[in-house]
């Protein structure tokens, strides 16, 4: 596997405009590069998709709207609010911007929850599709109307191959697509498959492969014991003291199963042990006590009905009761 230096995040600005529009709000004369010292927006009171529009939390993408021209819509990813938000700009000023009621997508019913868009990039020659990178793990896949249709998980599917953090991505005219991960730097080729209904399915067919498609995405170690029964090598753990449970592997030679839930980005550690000494694998959300930043903590354990709790001088991730 080929190492390659940690990618960049390029956002365009379009001809229209004098200015280039970066990120965190700051904007460069396009054709000199000086920095013009023009700003936009503000820091969001808190954290989340429905934090006040045109205020950010590290809004980490910022790209003119191709499919819509003449419109001078540019999108914003916030990332860490975990949602995109679309604005129009005049381009005789471009350093006032409006909102477009409506427009913000909460992308953390798709892509779980602590989702991260790095940017969108869209292609109005696919059918106005557009691709958004999740530093969490995934990469969505959006229809012209902003509404995700398909999540490949990379962090899921290659995380024992170092694709961690999915940091920018773009559609090929094939539609296959690339992805770039960092820390460590990486890229990966992906190829599209013929849809069940290009293959001529029944469908019948169809809804039972989709069926069994999303069981086989959702098998994975550290999954919720109250939603169905823990993988050969797991046991349902309940901690005394502490709320709820999980699946929990069993360490061997002191390494744990790397596959977690969607959305997670710890890696997991043998920080379990049960009376015998046996050492069992769990996600450790917070270093020690008492857990400083609750919504950060939890948010990383990536599943909505998963929360971080405090056991033994760290907090753990476990599904709640």
């Amino acid at each position: 596997m080929t190492n390659y230096p940690l990618p960049l995040l390029l956002s365009l600005s379009h001809s229209s405009t004098d200015l280039f529009l970066p990120t965190a709000r700051y904007a460069f004369d396009r054709r000199t590069g000086v920095f013009q010292n023009k700003t936009w927006g503000g820091h969001s009171p808190g954290k989340g998709p429905t934090q006040p529009h045109g205020t950010f939390s590290t809004n980490h993408g910022c790209t003119y709207d191709s499919r819509l021209p003449g419109q001078n819509t540019i999108v914003v990813s916030d990332r860490a609010n975990s949602r995109l938000e679309f604005f129009t700009y005049d381009p005789a000023s471009p350093d006032h911007f409006d909102f477009v009621a409506g427009s913000t997508v909460d992308l953390q019913p798709a892509l779980g929850k602590g989702t991260l868009p790095c940017n969108l990039r869209m292609y109005p020659e696919q059918g106005g599709i557009a691709i958004t990178p999740d530093l969490a793990g995934p990469v969505g896949i959006l229809d012209a109307s902003n509404t995700v249709v398909s999540v490949v998980n990379v962090s899921v599917l290659l995380k024992d191959l170092d694709f961690v953090h999915p940091h920018d991505a773009m559609v090929l005219p094939n539609g296959d697509f690339v992805v770039a991960t960092w820390a460590p730097g990486r890229i990966g080729y992906w190829k599209k498959l013929p849809s069940l209904e290009e293959e001529g399915l029944p469908a019948a067919v169809q809804k039972t492969t989709v069926a069994m498609a999303g069981a086989a995405a959702a098998a994975t170690h550290y999954g919720d014991p109250l939603a169905g029964p823990c993988m050969s090598d797991e046991q349902n753990i309940t901690i005394t003291g502490v709320a709820g449970s999980v699946c929990s592997p069993a360490a061997t030679g002191g390494k744990c199963p790397t596959d977690t839930p969607a959305g997670c980005t710890i890696t997991p550690a043998a920080i379990l042990q049960d009376q015998s000494g046996d050492k069992y694998c769990a996600l450790e959300c917070s270093p020690s006590l008492p857990i400083k930043d609750q919504k950060l903590a939890d948010s990383i354990c990536g599943v909505d009905n998963m929360s971080c709790k405090p056991i033994s001088g760290v907090g753990i991730c476990t599904y709640d009761a």
